[in-house]
Order: C-alpha cells, then structure tokens, then sequence
C-alpha cells in the first residue's frame, strides 16, 4: 500500500453500487463472462443486502480503481464459517501499486470480523497461465490445496 499512500478502502453500501457496476462489468467483460454482465444489477443488489457476504472498494480521491467481494458459508462441519475471495479486480492503471494487497487486507480483516476460520480463492488455469495468480495470491498467505472445485449448475427449472 506504500505505493498508492492516497489510497481508502470502504465496505460497500447500496449507495455505492452505481460506483462498482462498472468495475465489475468491465471485470467480467475482461474475463470473458459477458452473460453474468446483465444479472449484475441485481445480484449487486443481493450481495450488498446479505450480511454473509461484503463488497470493498478502493478509491483514490473520486476515482473507484478497486474492488473486491467475498461472500461465506454458513456454520459447516469442516471448517466451520468459510469464506471465499470471489472477484479481484483493480484498474490496469492503478496495478502494482498495493490496491489489491489493500483489499485483500480488508477482505483478511471483515472474515476475521465474521469469524471465519478459512478463506479461499479460485484461480482458473487460465489465470494462471496469463497471470500466474497463484503466486500473486500466495504472496499474501494464501497456500495451495490439493482440493478440486467441481461445479453442478441449476437451471432455472429446478431453482
């Protein structure tokens, strides 16, 4: 955080949807999700509603240049409450001046807050490849597993 003194890091509100819509559009535009661009609103809405899940932002004086959402379990068996980084996503302009170690600090602080006991991050192979993710995360404490994320979609239908 050195790097970007200027820097603040709020937990989102309602009021501040309209600042990070655009970060996550253009977040999931970049990665290739444009279906999920146009549930965006509303699942937005839902997350900043949900004491389960939170949304910061990093702001540098008016500019929005950061954020982050991080959303848990309820109580498990295993480890407990458990949370997940799911988007990371800082302005190509803004990166490698400590944005995105700030917001994972905030996200780190809120779980330890909301008494989780575990929180993980999902790199695809892609990232990986493109980004190397894995040893960008690892940098803040995060350690591989030898666990697999394997997905089954509801359709609309069976919700």
């Amino acid at each position: 955080m050195a790097n970007y003194p200027a820097i603040e890091i709020k937990q989102a509100i309602l009021e501040d949807a309209s600042k990070v819509l655009p970060l996550l559009t253009q977040f999931f535009r970049n990665e290739g999700f444009d279906a999920i661009v146009e549930r965006l609103p509303t699942v937005l809405d839902a997350m900043l509603k949900d004491p389960g899940s939170a949304i910061f932002v990093a702001s540098h004086g008016l500019e929005t240049i950061g954020v982050a959402t991080v959303t848990t379990t309820s109580v498990g068996l295993e480890f407990s409450r458990y949370a997940e980084l799911e988007d990371l996503y800082v302005l190509p302009q803004a990166r490698h001046q400590g944005v995105g170690q700030a917001l994972i600090n905030s996200v780190k602080q809120w779980c330890c807050q909301n008494q989780c006991s575990v929180l993980s991050v999902v790199v695809t192979p892609e990232d990986e490849v493109n980004r190397n993710l894995i040893g960008y995360y690892q940098k803040y404490g995060f350690q591989k597993s030898e666990r697999f994320t394997l997905f089954y979609h509801f359709n609309s239908s069976q919700v």
